[in-house]
């Protein structure tokens, strides 16, 4: 494909590839390394001569630029390879092929899972396209909830909440994304504390009736005291319980006064932030389904 790119999409595409602190790139390469960068890309490119990398980057992609060689530069940041060797290599590719998507929008490029290999594919002009959203990546499937303890009906909703997160997310409306992120932990937990109701019980989190001084039944419970108790029970981890709690707060938007008091204005960041989140809890309180 013969690739032709803005001169502000080049600038942002070598600070990438240069990966300083203050850029999106995961990679930071020395100066002797950017030419290995480029040779990776099967491309002949010079030795680097003590210039500035970022101003040094920007003269080669100038020079691949309205060419077929831009696509291979592009191709390779795409590639597995190029991240093998950071401790979390699937996820730093994640990050790429957002960053890379949303910046090549504006040239209507865009990568696209095909098979598990991400190729470069130009943006159908007459189609719609959320470049914020990783749409490239496929969508990820629903967990079997019908398989654990849920009943049927439950399992469909959760099942549906899960899409709808999603869907939301895909078309930028990310406040309703993370609602529906929010219900679906809900969803799952009073699940896990239904089916543990003894340790339920017995945890110093659990609010008691001001007038029996009884637990209060599980379906009166908040968002925030079944994490709680889910915590104290081991059934999530820390670190779980504490970016699930952020994600409560979040959730808690869908009340447009809380909205407006705390300011809170969710982009596509916030949903990866959100989703990760939700996606991990969820798979520690599935054992206890």
């Amino acid at each position: 494909m013969l690739v032709t790119l803005d001169p502000v999409t080049i600038e942002l595409l070598a600070e990438f590839i240069c990966g300083d602190e203050d850029s999106a790139g995961p990679v930071y390469r020395k100066g002797w390394e950017l030419p290995l960068f480029f040779r990776n890309c099967g491309l002949e490119c010079i030795n680097h001569d003590g210039a500035t990398r970022k101003h040094w980057t920007i003269d080669r992609l100038k020079e691949y630029n309205e060419t077929f060689a831009m696509e291979k530069v592009l191709q390779r940041l795409a590639d597995p390879h190029e991240y093998q060797r950071l401790e979390n290599s699937h996820q730093a590719l994640r990050n790429a092929i957002l960053y890379l998507n949303e910046k090549l929008a504006v040239d209507k490029l865009r990568f696209t899972n095909q098979g598990g290999t991400f190729k470069l594919q130009q943006i159908d002009p007459t189609g719609s396209y959320n470049p914020f959203y990783p749409e490239s990546l496929e969508k990820e499937p629903s967990p079997s909830f019908e398989k654990k303890s849920f009943p049927p009906a439950l399992s469909v909703i959760l099942t549906s909440r899960w899409e709808d997160a999603q869907k939301c997310w895909e078309v930028g409306a990310y406040a309703l994304s993370i609602i529906s992120m929010g219900s679906l932990l809900e969803g799952v937990l009073l699940q896990v504390v239904n089916n543990n109701p003894q340790e339920a019980n017995s945890s110093p989190y659990i609010p008691k009736n001001s007038q029996t001084g009884k637990p209060k039944q599980f379906y009166e419970l908040t968002l925030l005291q079944l994490l709680d108790i889910a915590f104290s029970c081991q059934w999530l981890r820390k670190d779980r319980l504490d970016f699930s709690q952020t994600l409560r707060d979040y959730r808690n938007i869908v009340h447009p006064w809380h909205q407006m008091h705390t300011e809170k204005d969710p982009d596509s960041g916030t949903c990866a932030i959100c989703w990760e989140v939700v996606k991990a809890a969820v798979r520690d309180l599935l054992n206890y389904c």
